[in-house]
């Protein structure tokens, strides 16, 4: 698309005035509308267990329409069969066999879980701006120290 020559030397006089301006007065700017990001992980759901992946021994309209305004992920796959492993992965970006703590096991009264330091998902969300909150099952350790307010969620239930 063509630029008039006035909306074009308009369009640059003000990227010049921006990147003149000092930083305290960009980060008082009103930043752009950034997505909501809502991440819904299942325990043993499988590919076609939604109407929007083809089942239809039942419905799941609010997943689908969840679906189809949304992101879906279709290239994906979980990162171990068992549940403490793959949100290990999926908290770290780390494959989980290289978690040292030892949730690379199913966690069930193990006194060990995920360490505060490792970088997350959702400390990363955080960091960036963005409200964080955990619905559900976290077991990913069930000590004081391995809560998930520790990981970067701002809410947990």
């Amino acid at each position: 698309v063509g630029l008039s020559r006035r909306t074009f030397l308009g369009r640059a006089a003000a990227i010049a005035g921006a990147a003149a301006l000092p930083q305290w007065v960009l980060s008082c700017a009103p930043r752009a509308r950034r997505p909501h990001i809502v991440l819904i992980m299942c325990d043993d759901l499988g590919y076609g267990d939604v109407g929007f992946t083809g089942a239809t021994a039942y419905s799941t309209p609010r997943i689908d329409r969840i679906a189809h305004e949304g992101v879906t992920l279709t290239q994906a796959y979980s990162a171990a069969p068992v549940c403490s492993p793959t949100r290990v992965a999926l908290m770290t970006g780390r494959y989980a066999q290289r978690e040292p703590s030892g949730l690379h096991e199913p966690l069930t009264t193990h006194p060990i879980g995920l360490a505060a330091d490792p970088p997350t998902l959702p400390r990363s969300l955080k960091d960036a701006g963005y409200r964080t909150a955990l619905v559900g099952k976290w077991h990913l350790g069930t000590a004081s120290e391995y809560h998930p307010r520790r990981h970067g969620f701002e809410e947990f239930y």
